[in-house]
């Protein structure tokens, strides 16, 4: 029957077919064609093609091969013969495939979406974003690329604009693309939704990603992922308890997974109930042994307890976390031992840092922030206790104040001395593994060193007459008080989550502190235009054009009677300097100040002030000004 139709009908007869995937019969039709016209590339073309949609991607290739020698200028022929390459892996090949059928027509779809999924897979997100925008401009119809523009632009850290886009994938999923579809548009906008929810949580509009997931759970209110994501935008919300009741759910619709169990175990934590959420974290690990997330958050559930010994024993779990990433290997090329590995070849039962550390050369480098720097640097002076000789590598801005710690301390900021000293060294640390190498409890942390930090005589000196200076220029006719309280309130917006959590604006201190016999004295190094004046029209004094180290900031903080800060470096400081000090803590406050508690087996000299849920610094300062008129003598 197929050799008595004429080629044009058995043509249109296996468009046809091959259009209702009658793979068999459609490629008869064709191959019945090419008996006839063997040269015809058409007919080549959409075997070849046919032949990978049915999953035959070897005959694809040999068929589109030919095709292309036949007609070397048709862009679709490329654009198949790409996707059969794709199929087997070979993707430097299809790329070159897609290249040519984009230079023949820029506006190739296929092409282009195909080699955005290829950088995609290898990870080159920036060449799949310039992709998918051209294939968004080949078809604007495809929200399928929309969708994932977004998710690349997502990797890339670029949230707004993801969000743009996902909000173009919302408002197109709603029009003639899924007409047919209701099934599939709601998945769209589903996805979208969830996706857009949560750029907008890591761009810190809680409130928007509250009002994004609650679109997407209107049409599928058990989605564990969207439960999961409305979770994510309460608890940023502080609205721990109705959070707590949706990871809950979420965690059912999940079957109890490893990453539902986590998620609970975070939301007990931040309801305070750190046995619970230690318990939800070992769950997590039965189910997923050794998985990094369950550990690290063990970690942080296990020192906001106070147990030192095992929270710093799975804090070493950091290292194997994005933020970490770059440390990790800045030290992995030290040609030196690291000094837990060390310790972890004593086969002692009984650990005795003296057995590890006597008579060896130990470098000790910062890897955090300023005020994990100063908290830490303590156990430096432990090390060489133990009969260690000493070297530390911190940031320029501490290295000053640091080479007071100890003269037998040897204290470097360069990163060329770094490459120097790992030949001289015995061993290498981070300094915020010390507690764990060093195989310290709370009690052993709370015995000391205390006061642990000083500036040079020299610093003293100047700061002292700094201060009485700048009191004198700040207050003019008047006489200063005698009671000088420094204060602090806003840290780096480097960390930008915790930021917001930890800042009280100016304007709080001075209400409730500026009427009292006192001077304030500002210790804050980078004030704005508006505090600056808010900070004249008060009468604070401010030496902040002076300050040029830690050292500065802390012969300034030993003038001073007491301080009264924020969750900063300067609360580290003035704790290591035992200079009496209020630090006004978050109401879920970071692990090192641990939980209902208001001293701090770190600095005796230290006082928590704990802001209640809510609380824009009104409440506490009222705390923090009773303390001042009944602890301070002289006021």
């Amino acid at each position: 029957m197929l050799g008595s139709e004429s080629s044009e009908a058995l043509f249109e007869r296996a468009r046809e077919l091959h259009r209702n995937q009658q793979w068999i019969e459609a490629a008869q039709c064709y191959e019945a064609i090419l008996a006839r016209e063997p040269e015809n590339h058409k007919v080549l073309h959409l075997l070849g093609l046919l032949s990978h949609q049915a999953g035959d991607a070897e005959l694809a290739l040999d068929l589109l091969h030919k095709a292309i020698q036949l007609e070397p200028n048709e862009p679709a022929y490329y654009e198949n013969f790409g996707s059969a390459l794709q199929a087997l892996n070979h993707f430097d090949v299809a790329i070159d495939a897609y290249d040519v059928a984009i230079s023949l027509n820029p506006h190739a779809f296929q092409a282009l979406s195909n080699r955005a999924h290829i950088h995609l897979q290898r990870g080159d997100n920036t060449l799949a974003v310039e992709d998918f925008q051209a294939a968004i401009v080949a078809n604007p119809d495809s929200i399928e690329s929309y969708f994932q523009l977004g998710a690349c632009l997502e990797d890339l850290g670029k949230d707004h604009d993801a969000v743009n886009v996902y909000k173009a994938v919302i408002e197109r999923s709603a029009g003639e693309a899924f007409r047919d579809q209701p099934q599939a548009r709601n998945e769209m906008f589903v996805a979208a939704s969830i996706n857009k929810a949560l750029c907008l949580s890591r761009l810190g509009k809680a409130s928007c990603a509250l009002k994004a997931i609650q679109a997407a759970l209107a049409i599928e209110p058990d989605h564990p992922l969207a439960n999961t994501t409305l979770a994510h935008a309460l608890r940023d919300l502080e609205q721990h308890e109705e959070a707590l009741k949706v990871y809950e759910k979420a965690c059912a619709l999940h079957q109890q997974s490893a990453e539902a169990l986590v998620h609970l175990g975070m939301a007990y934590r931040e309801c305070f109930d750190l046995d619970r959420a230690i318990d939800y974290y070992d769950q997590a690990l039965l189910k997923r042994p050794h998985w990094n997330e369950a550990i690290w958050n063990k970690s942080m559930a296990l020192l906001l307890k106070g147990d030192y010994q095992a929270g710093f024993a799975l804090y070493e779990s950091r290292w194997d976390r994005p933020e970490f990433r770059n440390i990790s290997a800045a030290t992995q090329a030290l040609s030196c031992k690291p000094l837990l590995e060390a310790r972890h070849e004593l086969k002692d039962y009984v650990y005795e840092p003296s057995k590890l550390l006597a008579g060896k050369h130990l470098l000790i480098y910062a890897e955090q922030g300023y005020g994990d720097t100063l908290q830490f640097s303590r156990f430096a002076l432990t090390a060489k206790a133990y009969g260690a000789k000493v070297y530390m590598h911190v940031p320029a801005l501490l290295e000053s104040l640091m080479r007071q710690l100890d003269p037998a301390i040897e204290v470097h900021s360069s990163t060329h001395v770094l490459q120097d000293l790992q030949h001289q060294v015995d061993y290498h640390v981070a300094m915020m593994s010390l507690p764990f190498a060093l195989g310290l409890d709370e009690a052993s942390i709370a015995k000391g060193p205390h006061h642990y930090l000083k500036p040079s005589a020299q610093a003293l000196e100047h700061w002292h007459h700094a201060l009485e200076k700048g009191l004198l220029d700040s207050v003019k006719q008047k006489a200063p008080h005698r009671t000088r309280v420094g204060i602090m309130w806003r840290g780096s917006s480097a960390f930008a989550r915790n930021f917001r959590r930890r800042s009280v604006v100016l304007e709080r201190f001075v209400e409730a502190l500026s009427d009292l016999p006192i001077q304030l004295v500002s210790l804050q190094i980078d004030p704005s235009h508006q505090e600056l004046m808010v900070m004249q029209q008060a009468g604070v004094v401010s030496l902040h054009d002076s300050v040029s180290s830690f050292e500065d900031t802390a012969a300034l903080a030993m003038q001073l009677q007491a301080v009264i800060t924020v969750d900063t470096s300067v609360a580290h400081l003035c704790g290591g300097l035992g200079v009496p000090t209020w630090v006004l803590v978050p109401h879920r406050a970071d692990w090192r100040w641990m939980f209902e508690r208001e001293d701090s087996p770190w600095y005796p000299s230290v006082r928590l002030l704990r802001r209640a849920q809510g609380d824009d610094g009104r409440y506490v300062l009222e705390r923090a000004r009773k303390a001042v008129l009944s602890e301070l003598g002289s006021v």
